[in-house]
Parts: structure tokens; sequence; C-alpha cells
């Protein structure tokens, strides 16, 4: 029996021009991957690689033009979503504003369950609330202050408690600790790794730090213009990566050795003026890139247990 909760094949969306010289944006370009029940695919990138669309496209919040969305394996490409709005959740990456600031924290908490008929009445929201508090850690006391009141890392920790309020079984986490000092990443990636275990979650994972996304990930995507340039399991990516782009972004991890830095210092350069419209999107930057990488779009070549690279060169 597949423990596939969620399959994603061929999605695209495209966003128009934003003048009437400019060319379309094609923010999502034919992206396939799954995730199994328990497991975590992170999503990495550079802004503007089309992470965050790709993951408000798999909850539908953005529709996408085409490809299609199953998950346990039911077609929910189009539809009614309200059935599957309790078992999909999202994080956003911004805490302070996915808070309504005029909304007590137990009213944003419990919003979702109250919209779903699961909750009865004040008391019932407002334990719950408190109850979900705790275990994201915080205090149940602080169920009744506003999201003004508290730190950036603590309201996220409050956007968490109002994605399991619905007990999903998949949650998307869009950048969610992007916006976080040092010391708060860590406590939220650590709480949402302990409540995956507790949980049996699903996450996609959606990140440029990817340093973070090894950490938290079975699975990782690295994505560049729209398109999946590497996908597989996080051993074998750190270990062995396929695809240029991937290798450039693990030289710029950084590293506590300033002499193992300066013998791995990324290569990466700054985006070309123009784009490309066929062949490789990442050659105009890539060390490697010949003529060849300028014809047909690389197909996504599987290189064995489960690892596949969009790259003709390697």
């Amino acid at each position: 029996m597949s423990n596939e909760l969620l399959r994603v094949e061929n999605l695209i969306k495209t966003y128009p021009a934003r003048t009437s010289k400019g060319q379309p944006v094609r923010a999502v370009d034919d992206v396939s991957f799954s995730i199994e029940k328990g497991k975590t695919l992170g999503l990495v990138g550079e802004s503007g690689s089309g992470k965050t669309t790709t993951g408000r496209a798999v909850l539908r919040l953005t529709e996408p033009d085409s490809g299609s969305i199953f998950f346990e394996g039911k077609d929910i490409t189009k539809g009614n979503m309200r059935p599957y709005r309790r078992k999909m959740q999202i994080v956003f990456q911004s805490p302070a504003g996915s808070l309504d600031p005029s909304f007590p924290v137990w009213k944003i908490i419990s919003e979702g369950p109250k919209a779903y008929k699961l909750l009865k009445t004040k008391r019932e929201a407002v334990e719950l609330s408190r109850e979900l508090l705790l275990r994201v850690g915080l205090n149940s006391e602080d169920a009744f202050r506003y999201p003004g009141e508290f730190s950036g890392g603590q309201q996220q920790r409050i956007g968490i408690a109002r994605a399991l309020a619905m007990e999903p079984e998949f949650v998307v986490c869009d950048e969610p600790v992007s916006a976080l000092d040092v010391s708060y990443q860590a406590q939220i990636v650590n709480m949402l790794i302990d409540l995956r275990q507790e949980r049996e979650l699903s996450y996609l994972f959606i990140s440029h730090d990817l340093s973070v996304v090894m950490h938290l990930s079975d699975e990782i995507g690295v994505m560049y213009q729209g398109q999946l340039m590497e996908l597989g399991s996080c051993e074998e990516i750190a270990k062995h990566p396929a695809h240029p782009y991937t290798r450039e972004l693990l030289r710029a991890v950084p590293v506590a050795d300033p002499r193992k830095a300066a013998s791995r210092e990324s290569r990466i350069i700054a985006f070309p003026e123009g784009s490309v419209n066929r062949g490789c999107p990442y050659r105009l930057r890539c060390p490697v890139a010949g003529e060849e990488c300028g014809g047909e779009r690389p197909s996504f070549r599987d290189l064995g247990g489960g690892h596949f690279s969009a790259c003709i060169k390697e």
C-alpha cells in the first residue's frame, strides 16, 4: 500500500506582464514531486525562484494554470477545497502580517475550528487555544493578549498553533524562520521536528536557507526560475549534488572555520540582465555551461535511487 500523501504533477503557474511591453512570468514551470506521510520535502532556492508560489498553488490559495494535485490519492486540482482545508494548512513567512492585530490570540487560533463547527462555545475555543499555546512554548494566559504584544518568534509560534488547531495532516511552511533571529530560528525548527513526530505531520518546507532545509528535510527540491533543478534525498544531495546550481548553493552554506570557508567560496553571480527563453534557465550563471545548454530545455533525468537532475552535462 502506498504511503504517498501528496503528489504534484506538471504544475504550471504564469503571471501576466506588469507592463504592456513586458513578458508574462512563468513562476512555476512544469514542477512535479511527491511527499510521503510523516515526511518533509524541503524546497530551496533564491528569492523569486517560485518556491512560495508552488506552496500556495499546492493548497490552491493561488490557482495553478495547469497540472494536477493529488491528496490522499484524490485529485484536488479543481472543485471545492473546503473538505481538504482541515487537512492542509499553512504557516506564513511573515508572522505579524498573517495575524489579525484586532483579535486576541484565542480568537485567532480558534477561528478555523469555529468555521468548521468543531467548537460550540467560547469556553471551548479559549481552552483549545490555551492548550495549543502551551504546546508551542508560550503561556496559557497569552490567549488573552494581542499579536502586537509579542516578539516575532512568539508570533510565529502563534501562527503554528493556529495551523495545529485544525489537526492537519499536511502543512506548508513558507519561510517560517526567515524573518526571525538565529536563536529563534533554531527553536522553531526544532519544534517543527517534534510536532512532526508527535502528530505524524508531513511538511512542504520552503526556505532560501539550505542549511535549515537540510536539518529538517527528508528530501530536497532545488528550484531556479520556476523550475526544479534537482530532487533527491537529503543525504544524496549533500554527498553527491548533481546540478551545478545545487553545488554552488552548498558551497554558499556558512561554515565556522574561516579557512574552510575560503576554500569553498561560492561562485554564484548576480542575475544577468534579460531572461532565458529556451535551454537551461541557469546557463547564463553556470560555471560549466556550454553551447549545448542553450538548445532544448534539459529533461529531468533519473539518476537512480529517487535522485533526479535537470543538467545535460552531468
